[in-house]
């Protein structure tokens, strides 16, 4: 009972750490896909300002307005159809470096270290080749960082490097001392409607950007927040139940010790049980040979003082030891052979014992507590039914052995169960097995067993 609770218990717990490991991790993934979509979101920006530079750049060329233009960018920009083909396959490269962190960043921390390094190389150059017009996937490396750096210290570094980074790279900055053709000269050549809807464009997808990477800090903190709160009520349950645990592991020990006493008192019984029946039927019949045949009567005497040797011994050894001499020494049959060979060796009561089927092998608890049935049997017969004749048979079937003792006993009309028998079928039971008793007044008493038997597709 005290294993079933406990049982309970653990399996409790067991789908209760389940159930907050699938909400982590349902957190966790919803915050690897807002990562991935502001990549996306950020490759899509880069896809609209590189194509609409390079289209604006020919179509400048195509109107002949080139010098114009250059006049008014007083400077000379990259060549157009570089700036996508770059721009575009840095972006991409960006993304195979995220896959990479996603798969080391719990295996190998130095790898990650790196490819953020090379990750701020990669968006310095995107934004160069945007003329710094765009500098948002400085965003998304932030977001890498936290997301897959753990370490505190290096995450730090790392974010104030890419702010830093985020800083110098301000269009307005540089263009103080430098000439930088930018998005807005490109733009300034369509007409103020084409002009609007280009602007709008570039700022919804920029807007869009700086909250998708709101909503994802927000989210990591919200998930960190409530990955504390469940590891607290985690942990607060873990130690209610270890609490429940410890109580039931002192519980626990009381029945062992419970059981243990049971036991020992089951087998001082048994053998005390049988040595004294053995020693006063003989007793009696040595009392009646006195008057006829004292050398029988003395013979008969140092027989019993065996048994009571042999009595002692074994209530040593149990206490000691909690073992059987007679399954020591022999195997399960040829016990129970030595065992009714001493019964029969005194007169008044006669024992038989008939085998039937391949006999199988036994577990040495198996082979006891037949051996101890059997001994009670016998011993009951004698003390109690005051039984002239005992028949013992053993059936050995498919995985399975059956037992029948059956007295010509005084009997009883109602059987009333007292500390042998009761212990008896506690004995049985802890084999899965049954145990039936019969009986009528004048008719004896009959004792059914049926043991599955462990081990009973190996035969001697």
């Amino acid at each position: 009972m005290v294993f079933i609770k406990i049982k309970h218990i653990l399996m409790k717990e067991l789908a209760i750490i389940y159930k907050w490991d699938v909400l982590i991790m349902n957190t966790k993934l919803k915050v690897k896909y807002l990562y991935w979509f502001i990549y996306m979101m950020n490759l899509l920006i880069i896809i609209f300002l590189s194509i609409s530079i390079y289209n604006t750049s020919y179509k400048i060329c195509e109107d002949f307005k080139a010098r114009s233009f250059l006049e008014s960018a007083k400077y000379l920009p990259l060549i157009p159809s570089k700036i996508p083909l770059y721009t575009i396959s840095l972006m991409l490269i960006l993304g195979l470096s995220a896959i990479v962190k996603s798969f080391f960043h719990q295996k190998n921390i130095y790898i990650v270290i790196l490819t953020i390094l090379f990750d701020i190389i990669i968006c310095i150059y995107i934004t160069y080749y945007l003329n710094y017009s765009y500098k948002g996937m400085f965003l998304f490396l932030a977001a890498t960082i936290l997301l897959y750096v753990s370490l505190t210290d290096i995450r730090m570094i790392l974010l104030i490097s890419t702010l830093i980074t985020y800083i110098l790279l301000d269009y307005d900055l540089l263009s103080v001392n430098a000439n930088i053709v930018s998005f807005q000269n490109y733009i300034n050549y369509y007409p103020e409607q084409t002009r609007m809807y280009l602007y709008s464009i570039k700022n919804i997808l920029t807007s869009l950007n700086e909250i998708l990477f709101f909503f994802l800090a927000i989210s990591m903190l919200q998930a960190k927040i409530r990955e504390n709160k469940i590891y607290i009520e985690l942990n607060n349950q873990l130690k209610e139940a270890n609490k429940k645990l410890e109580s039931y592991a002192q519980e626990s020990m009381q029945n062992a010790k419970m059981k243990e006493r049971n036991r020992l008192a089951r087998e001082i019984h048994d053998i005390l049980g049988h040595s004294l029946t053995s020693i006063a039927t003989g007793l009696e019949a040595v009392l009646e040979l006195l008057e006829v045949n004292f050398d029988v009567a003395k013979s008969q005497l140092i027989k019993i003082q065996e048994i009571a040797k042999k009595g002692l011994v074994d209530v040593r050894r149990s206490v000691k030891e909690l073992k059987i001499d007679s399954i020591e020494k022999y195997a399960l049959i040829p016990a129970v052979e030595k065992l009714i060979e001493e019964v029969n060796q005194f007169q008044g009561t006669k024992v038989t014992f008939s085998l039937e089927g391949n006999v199988m092998k036994m577990n040495g608890d198996e082979e006891q507590t037949i051996y101890r049935v059997v001994q009670e049997s016998i011993t009951n017969a004698i003390r109690h039914g005051r039984a002239q004749h005992i028949e013992v048979k053993f059936s050995f079937e498919y995985y399975q052995l059956n037992i029948v003792i059956k007295d010509d006993g005084i009997g009883c009309s109602a059987i009333q169960k007292g500390f042998g028998l009761m212990h008896m079928e506690e004995r049985i039971r802890m084999l899965d097995g049954t145990v039936e008793f019969d009986s009528l007044e004048g008719k004896g008493f009959t004792t059914k067993l049926l043991i599955p038997i462990r081990w009973g597709n190996a035969y001697d």
